[in-house]
């Protein structure tokens, strides 16, 4: 299957806005990068904030999919959250560009609703799964799954600010199999 216009665009842009930055980043410098024309681009996206928000939530729609996959299929608590944790490791080590993009962008105030509904999505899908594992047995009935959802996405994130952003250099195999040890660990209290 071929991709769509849109989402070529959306390829394209990605590591524009995250090397160059979101207002540094032309329509033009999109065009060339992927192949088409400045029309094309407006064609599809109108506005060059249109075409940012479009390709933040193609990128992390397709991440979220795949944690709702894992948090709606059958088998045990602590296998879902560690493939939930793999998911995530995953994503983050291979849509750096992406990462680096919200990392760098996804506070600003102009996009922090857009930000904000993604990590609702997020937020939801974990409490389903926090909650999953308190129904098992296997977590704490006293464990705030707010704090617990929020420890883990943020614990992902910072490794991610470290490697992409601080080019700190992450083993990302030995790395994220000690911090999946350490989540597991700390939220089943095994």
């Amino acid at each position: 299957m071929t991709r769509s216009t849109k989402e070529s665009i959306c390829q394209a842009a990605v590591p524009l806005f995250a090397q160059q930055g979101y207002e540094r980043t032309t329509i033009e410098d999109i065009a060339v990068a992927a192949g088409t024309a400045k029309g094309t681009i407006f064609y599809h996206f109108g506005t060059k904030r249109e075409l940012f928000i479009y390709t933040v939530r193609l990128g992390l729609s397709k991440w979220l999919r795949t944690l709702e996959n894992i948090t709606a299929g059958t088998g045990p608590f602590i296998e879902k959250l560690s493939a939930v944790i793999d998911s995530h490791l995953t994503f983050v080590n291979e849509e750096q560009d992406l990462v680096r993009l919200i990392l760098s962008e996804g506070p600003e105030l102009r996009w922090r609703q857009e930000v904000k509904v993604l990590h609702e999505e997020f937020t939801t899908l974990m409490h389903e799964l926090l909650n999953q594992g308190k129904v098992e047995g296997v977590v704490n009935a006293d464990l705030d799954v707010h704090v617990t959802t929020h420890t883990l996405f943020g614990a992902i994130m910072i490794l991610a600010l470290d490697s992409l952003i601080l080019e700190e250099g992450i083993d990302w195999k030995s790395t994220g199999a000690n911090l999946k040890q350490l989540l597991l660990t700390g939220i089943t209290g095994g």
